[in-house]
């Protein structure tokens, strides 16, 4: 079936993996206890799936009055982001998730982010005529992150996290200004037509870490389109504050051009005696780049620096 006809029912989640995973999930152990507290994982049909496993589940083999359903690990739909009906062709256009989600936690609260893209076509230059098939990053709060206060949720959409004013969560315009969000997050799209984010999204020090490549409209020898980085506050979207070491030249950086070339992943390098911190990207061609500046990660007030992947 179509699956934009299907309507989801949270009490029978599954049906609605319609999509498949191009990426690994996000396993999260958030009390440092050694075992895993949540997975988070995002599909092709822009959909984010998570997984409660951080009380103890039934054992059916030592004990065969449980059954295998393991009703302690609730899984869900958390966030689901809007596809595209072209009018002309009738073809539906779903934002793609490629890589897994981020999260992270600030003054108590959990807060997640991703980013969409077409990794699948490259080329894919979009609809001139409208936005609602732009790519996106998301960035929103998850205030029950291990489903407890309700095991079976309705999934979120942009229309829910923007605080009950229709278009209060986008950014687009107004990101590198701190503006904390009224609802519980805020999204940002891609500025140019066919600009789409193609690398894993870091989160790093309250900041969210991540690449877009933004295809040329005419490819000739060598590259054939531009990266671009965007380094901004998970809590409000202010851009990150860069400091040069030699001339002590403060920038602040919210998207910066690197130039020609497909970028990789982000990679945060921290010295861990004087916490200073800084951003690599590698291009296409092999050549590094990096902010006009580092950041003190290890200064007061940052809080949770970064989780890993267990």
């Amino acid at each position: 079936p179509d699956p934009s006809t299907v309507a989801y029912d949270p009490n029978q989640p599954e049906k609605s993996m319609f999509f498949g995973f191009p990426s690994t999930p996000g396993v999260f152990d958030v009390d440092f206890d050694g075992y895993a507290d949540v997975v988070i994982i995002g599909d092709m049909g822009g959909q984010v799936w998570k997984w409660a496993i951080d009380t103890v589940g039934e054992d059916p083999i030592r004990n065969v009055a449980y059954g295998t359903d393991q009703p302690n690990w609730p899984f869900s739909r958390f966030f689901a982001t809007d596809s595209y009906l072209d009018p002309v062709s009738g073809n539906r256009y779903w934002k793609s998730l490629f890589f897994r989600p981020g999260l992270t936690r600030i003054a108590g609260t959990y807060w997640m982010a991703f980013a969409t893209g077409q990794r699948a076509n490259l080329r894919w230059a979009g609809f001139p005529s409208t936005t609602d098939d732009d790519d996106r990053i998301y960035v929103m709060k998850d205030l029950d992150l291990f489903l407890k206060l309700d095991p079976t949720p309705t999934t979120l959409t942009e229309a829910d996290i923007d605080g009950g004013s229709p278009g209060a969560a986008d950014y687009t315009t107004t990101l590198g200004t701190c503006n904390p969000p009224a609802g519980l997050g805020f999204y940002v799209r891609g500025a140019a037509d066919g600009e789409k984010f193609v690398t894993q999204t870091v989160l790093f020090a309250g900041y969210v870490i991540t690449a877009s490549f933004t295809p040329a409209a005419v490819v000739a020898c060598g590259e054939s389109g531009d990266g671009t980085l965007y380094t901004f506050s998970l809590a409000c979207g202010e851009g990150l504050t860069v400091t040069n070491s030699v001339t002590s030249a403060q920038t602040t950086i919210t998207k910066s051009n690197m130039g020609g070339g497909m970028p990789s992943d982000p990679q945060v390098t921290m010295d861990n005696k004087s916490g200073d911190t800084t951003v690599i990207v590698r291009l296409q061609d092999g050549a590094i780049w990096q902010p006009p500046g580092d950041f003190n990660a290890g200064s007061e007030g940052y809080g949770q620096l970064y989780w890993r992947e267990r």
